[in-house]
């Protein structure tokens, strides 16, 4: 056993992906995936919500297949303020993937926020309920991201 991980403790993903309907020129290419990681112990029987993930899937390969018109950047910048942050890092002043930061695949995991309740901290559920949304959600991604803050205090 690792520190901070407890194996008496068994995590459980509840994964939806939501899909954008707005008006909005690039709905195929950023999946919106929501995550509720959800714990079992000892003193619990049913699963219990203790923590959330937000991420999305950018699909840039499903973006060069199509052949649109439309340039790289304008769909991390028509999703949302995060996503057109992080583009420049990811895509390089003629628009192009930097083949240095994405290697062989052109998608990317972006996960934008992660929750884990207080009680439920340093046991080592956060970071298993990570390796495996990278493992499924992720697997086909050149870039897997985790913006490690702000941090939100309650």
């Amino acid at each position: 056993m690792g520190m901070g991980v407890e194996e008496d403790v068994d995590v459980l993903l509840d994964i939806s992906y939501r899909v954008h309907c707005e008006d909005w020129d690039h709905p195929d290419f950023i999946d919106d995936i929501a995550v509720d990681i959800l714990a079992i112990d000892d003193e619990c029987t049913e699963p219990l919500v203790v923590g959330h993930i937000l991420a999305q899937y950018v699909d840039l390969g499903r973006w060069l297949n199509a052949g649109t018109p439309v340039r790289a950047f304008d769909i991390f910048d028509a999703h949302s303020q995060e996503l057109a942050d992080l583009a420049p890092h990811v895509i390089d002043e003629d628009g192009e993937l930097i083949p240095d930061v994405v290697g062989g695949f052109q998608d990317i995991l972006y996960m934008s926020q992660m929750d884990v309740d207080e009680q439920w901290r340093n046991r080592g559920l956060g970071t298993r309920a990570l390796r495996y949304l990278i493992k499924t959600v992720g697997r086909a991604a050149g870039v897997v991201v985790l913006k490690p803050w702000p941090v939100e205090l309650k």
